[in-house]
């Protein structure tokens, strides 16, 4: 029979036992006593306010307090030119994400020249509020500061309703998936997927999209708005800039009507608003600026278009100043040779509140029309104006070219807009 360890053995195991916990606790303290110091100090390197982030010259500098807060998060930061200019580490390509493309006649540019693979390598930021990070995993991925304190917050909780499972399974919920959090002490990151293009360059710039592909990715926005105004949101800056697309078909390069249709993302819920359930339509109603705290409260720092009730302080539905924002951004575009659409334009953007439709009953005409009109039939260049007094695109051609000399829509044109 084994001999018993004596009392004094026993003791012996227990104290070193209990020694040994007393250190490991007393390190795990001072460790995150340090790391709260180190967070103090950075904390008082960043920018203050959301409004601050976006305004911020800094850029670079914000971004390299954070590369240890980032890399904690297994996120590394694209490379970085002294002009704010990201691109993929190593030279590497974008890593494919099912988020971005490009159409194949691009695909052996190696220029750098916009809508190229080589492009999409590349991001140039318009402020200090995203960044481009790749994951432990390999994939590339917007970084953006959504909340700071209190700012942000109630925003933040509206996004990530929509952005996560369940609703961001739906096929008809168009925003765009919230991947990560990254939080700072009372700073929220939120990492979203990369995606290829903006609507705000969907025409009138480099890319040769058709009227087809233009009201495909339209119906799709409206399609966006339908979905989260069914839940009693309002985002309040549904302007076109504010939708992202997976790839441009650029169907006038093709000369064909495209198969596949690229997907359309709602984004930026920054001056999202909820409305509860019992709420009656008759009070979802809201007056002013949409969240002028985002601007540091100065309502001259608000630039977008504005409907007359912000301006009278009368109450306004917020649900059709989205539609009324997503058509005011695309007021260059006239379509005169298909009056539904022209028709529908004009109630969308209707500076009269009785005449202003609905996401739903855009969306219903608008699909209506393109139900009802072979695609061949919008295989045709886009005819922008420009303003009042101002020639048409189809003006400007027609003065150009001499009759039967303009040259084909699938031309490319000498020169193109390149990323430096």
């Amino acid at each position: 029979m084994p001999a018993l360890p004596n009392h004094s053995s026993l003791g012996t195991v227990v104290v070193a036992a209990s020694a040994a916990g007393t250190m490991l606790f007393c390190w795990k303290a001072a460790q995150a006593y340090m790391q709260l110091r180190r967070n103090e100090a950075l904390l008082k390197k960043l920018p203050r306010f959301l409004s601050s982030w976006r305004i911020s010259l800094c850029f670079i500098q914000i971004w390299h307090d954070l590369s240890v807060t980032l890399q904690d998060a297994g996120l590394f930061p694209w490379e970085v030119s002294e002009i704010g200019t990201q691109w993929c580490p190593n030279a590497d390509h974008v890593s494919p994400n099912g988020y971005l493309y490009v159409t194949a006649f691009r695909y052996n540019d190696s220029k750098g020249t916009v809508g190229s693979v080589a492009q999409l390598r590349h991001f140039s930021g318009t402020n200090s509020s995203s960044y481009v990070v790749r994951t432990r995993q390999g994939q590339d991925a917007m970084l953006r500061v959504v909340a700071i304190g209190e700012d942000g917050r109630e925003p933040l909780r509206i996004w990530r309703k929509l952005a996560t499972a369940p609703h961001a399974l739906i096929s008809t919920n168009h925003v765009l998936p919230l991947l990560q959090e990254v939080h700072l002490e009372h700073i929220t990151l939120g990492l979203f997927p990369l995606v290829a293009q903006s609507m705000e360059d969907i025409f009138g710039m480099w890319a040769k999209n058709s009227v087809g592909d233009i009201l495909n990715a339209l119906v799709q926005a409206l399609e966006a708005l339908a979905y989260v105004h069914g839940l009693g949101i309002a985002h309040r800056d549904a302007f076109k800039h504010n939708f992202l697309i997976q790839w441009f078909p650029e169907s006038l390069k093709t000369g064909v009507v495209p198969v596949s249709t690229p997907r359309v993302f709602l984004i930026d819920f920054e001056t999202a608003i909820e409305f509860p359930a019992d709420c009656p339509p008759s009070e979802r109603t809201c007056t002013g600026l949409p969240n002028i705290s985002s601007l540091a409260g100065d309502p001259d720092e608000y630039t977008p278009p504005r409907i007359p009730e912000m301006a009278t302080g009368e109450p306004y539905d917020p649900f059709k100043l989205d539609v009324w924002q997503l058509a005011t951004s695309f007021r260059d575009l006239t379509c005169s040779t298909m009056p539904p659409v022209q028709e529908l334009f004009r109630s969308m953007a209707s500076l009269d509140a009785t005449e202003r439709l609905s996401a739903d009953e855009a969306l219903s005409r608008l699909r209506a029309f393109l139900e009802d009109t072979p695609p061949k039939f919008l295989l045709i260049p886009p005819v922008l104006h420009y303003g009042p007094h101002m020639p048409s695109s189809a003006d400007i051609r027609a003065m150009c070219y001499p009759v039967g000399e303009a040259p084909d829509e699938n031309d490319e044109p000498e020169e193109k807009a390149r990323v430096e």
